[in-house]
């Protein structure tokens, strides 16, 4: 068939609303064809393909004097993370005298990646030098995600990384909507100190990376035996149920009023506190050998008030 003339098509695709997405989002599109001779295309279909290689016709529908429309379609965006891009073809369509020539435009979904905030819990208060123990470690995505299967890496200030890396569990952490953990052991140094640990959301998919740290105290193997026995100043009864600290150790005093501490020589800081009714005690402590002490808690003395006064 022989036409007069062979007609320019303009595509252009309409997303309303957005411009990044989530996965699984539906997006309502309107794809727009402009022919240069202001041609009615009502009937003719635009063909769309994702990068899956699924295709679907969406018909052109309306004209309103110059350009034709479809009608709102729906798309879902790809679970994989960075842009989704579909193209739209306009085949060759050839009428009675006027041919259209083929065209296309692609087009894309920016996707939007969810932040991830990490934490560590049931870190101890110390550790003896060369000492296993186990932390806590858990992620939570910004939009909810279930985060299970990922990794979480801890590494040390050197950035070495533990070789216990654990997958986050199948379960959110009790009371929590979507914060995913697991328990991770780790080695302590094999000096004393002060040390920082970095626990890293190693990423997947569409989810940040992301990292959290945490420090932990590093103690020598004991050497001496401290015992702190807390009576009251007044009664010279046993102090039951105080906090004692040697830090970075804890104890309670028992029925006794005893805390019994094993510790490496050196300089430490001792508090006694906790009980209602006494004040707290500090001093600071040299132990070179076993040491014991029995320390007198002050009762806190309470004013009466004068009645004259109220």
């Amino acid at each position: 068939m022989e036409t007069n003339s062979i007609h320019k098509i303009e595509l252009a695709v309409v997303k309303t609303g957005f411009t990044e997405f989530d996965e699984g989002t539906e997006i309502t599109l309107m794809v727009r064809a402009t022919c240069g001779q202001i041609c009615d295309l009502r009937g003719k279909n635009i063909l769309f393909t994702g990068k899956d290689g699924n295709s679907r016709e969406i018909a052109l529908t309306k004209f309103n004097g110059i350009e034709n429309e479809s009608d709102e379609f729906i798309v879902k965006t790809s679970a994989e993370p960075g842009e989704y891009i579909w193209t739209a073809d306009y085949p060759d369509q050839e009428g009675e005298d006027v041919a259209h020539k083929a065209s296309n435009c692609a087009f894309s979904f920016p996707r939007r990646h969810h932040s991830v905030s990490v934490a560590v819990w049931d870190i101890p208060d110390f550790a003896r030098i060369n000492e296993r123990f186990n932390v806590k470690a858990g992620a939570k995505c910004s939009a909810g995600c279930d985060i299970s299967g990922c990794e979480v890496q801890i590494s040390d200030r050197e950035g070495v990384a533990s070789p216990e890396n654990r997958l986050l569990g199948g379960e959110p952490a009790e009371g929590t909507a979507a914060l995913y953990w697991a328990e991770i052991p780790l080695n302590a140094p094999d000096k004393e100190g002060v040390f920082t640990w970095t626990a890293k959301f190693t990423g997947a998919g569409i989810h940040k990376e992301s990292q959290s740290s945490f420090c932990l105290k590093a103690v020598g193997t004991p050497e001496c035996t401290v015992t702190v026995e807390a009576i009251s100043k007044n009664s010279l009864s046993p102090v039951v149920g105080a906090d004692v600290i040697v830090h970075p150790h804890r104890a309670k005093t028992g029925e006794n009023g005893k805390a019994v501490f094993d510790v490496a020589k050196g300089r430490y800081r001792l508090f006694i506190t906790g009980i209602e009714g006494y004040k707290t005690y500090s001093e600071e402590l040299d132990v070179t050998g076993d040491t014991s002490l029995t320390l007198k808690l002050e009762e806190v003395v309470v004013a009466e008030e004068d009645p004259g006064t109220i």
